[in-house]
């Protein structure tokens, strides 16, 4: 993730699950302007406004073997969940 945390707020965090467990989504708000930054991954945007930024998210994760989780406890439940190679 590229923002810098002096111009940015995270106004949102979501999770995810991914091949070494949970991992935050957060939409962060920078010059009037939204971005997803899922950790690992880059980021997103810019958004309009907050709700097309969650809608980016979810889409891009939703359709994931991790899902899109509004909690941690949910993502981590998932992570249990996949098939792992051993």
């Amino acid at each position: 993730m590229t923002i810098d945390d002096d111009e940015s707020e995270t106004v949102a965090t979501f999770w995810s699950a991914g091949s070494y467990g949970a991992f935050p989504i957060e939409i962060v708000k920078r010059g009037g302007e939204f971005y997803v930054g899922p950790m690992e991954h880059d980021e997103r945007g810019p958004f309009g406004n907050l709700e097309d930024a969650s809608s980016a998210a979810e889409y891009e994760f939703g359709c994931t073997e991790g899902g899109f989780w509004n909690c941690l406890e949910d993502a981590e439940k998932q992570f249990r969940k996949m098939d792992r190679p051993d």
